[in-house]
């Protein structure tokens, strides 16, 4: 059987070896000290592998094959998914691109990317009843050109309500 190698003392990304925590068989959990100053446990073979390099408690990711992200604290809110959808409508593969991606209808270049600057714009949702608008239906989601709106001031805003239907073939005039 292969001697055990002792990690004490070494670095792997943001942890540093402290000791040995405990073992069972030939798996072996090792006390790290994280430069974020908490202690936490992690497998002999998540340290050699590089799949963890830091603590919960540390904001950076702990894996090297994660890519940096910003948090915002708003997942799964009105408002987050508003901007999910917002931009999705937007892209060719949407189920509806014909009513947004094939009309060149866009998201501005800041608001594609950051939520939080959407976020800062546009303010939070002001009620249950409400949802995004764009004010001139032809024009982007940009600044100035979205709202929160209810359904009725949807209703009045919708294409078919500023251009009637042909009654022969159904479509907008």
């Amino acid at each position: 059987m292969p001697r055990a190698i002792d990690l004490t003392n070494q670095r792997f990304g943001r942890l540093l070896v402290i000791g040995l925590a405990d073992h069972k068989g030939v798996k072996r959990r090792w006390r790290c000290l994280c430069d974020c100053g908490h202690e936490t446990l992690a497998h002999t073979h998540d340290l050699m592998s590089g799949h963890q390099r830091g603590c919960k408690h540390d904001p950076r990711p702990h894996s090297r094959f994660s890519k940096p992200y910003k948090t915002h604290g708003m997942a799964g809110t009105p408002e987050h998914l508003a901007w999910i959808n917002m931009n999705g409508r937007c892209k060719p593969t949407h189920e509806r691109a014909k009513d947004y991606f094939a009309r060149g209808i866009t998201v501005c270049a800041e608001w594609r990317s950051d939520f939080l600057a959407f976020y800062h714009h546009i303010g939070p949702r002001p009620t249950p009843d409400h949802s995004l608008d764009r004010i001139n239906n032809d024009g982007n989601y940009e600044p100035g050109n979205v709202r929160w709106a209810t359904r009725s001031q949807q209703t009045s805003n919708a294409r078919h309500a500023i251009h009637p239907r042909d009654p022969v073939t159904g479509r907008f005039l």
